[in-house]
């Protein structure tokens, strides 16, 4: 048997040390260096204040107001919450499950109306300013 291994070879909890892990590999860091070098911190930050922007069904108008999107739908806002959320939050452990939901939560949202996914979103808005405020 090896150390810290039961007699199936699988790693016992709490015994098992680990090590320092996998070193990244050359082209891994040629790949970071690249989007380093073609992502700056500024276009960073543009693309983040568009997903925001989108994710509230918002826009910048030419002097730089933000304005109503007229061309953002319902769907589009979840999409954009979700990988804004995803991003600051990480991603849930274990997926969240609708009580109400009897199969996939998806095909649930999409026989919403958009006033009851204007609402979903709302909350969602309301939740991610109040954790600002922290």
């Amino acid at each position: 048997m090896f150390e810290g291994r039961n007699e199936k070879g699988k790693f016992v909890k709490g015994v098992w040390q680990g090590g320092p892990g996998r070193p990244p590999k050359a082209l891994e860091d040629k790949y970071r260096t690249i989007f380093s070098e073609t992502i700056t911190p500024e276009k960073f930050r543009a693309s983040c204040v568009q997903v925001w922007l989108d994710s509230v069904g918002k826009k910048l108008s030419q002097d730089g107001k933000m304005v109503e999107d007229p061309s953002s739908t319902p769907a589009a806002r979840v999409t954009a919450f979700t990988r804004l959320a995803s991003f600051a939050l990480g991603r849930p452990v274990q997926p969240i499950l609708v009580d109400s939901a009897d199969g996939d939560v998806l095909a649930r949202f999409r026989e919403m109306s958009n006033e009851h996914l204007d609402v979903i979103v709302a909350e969602a808005q309301r939740i991610v300013n109040s954790a600002e405020k922290r």
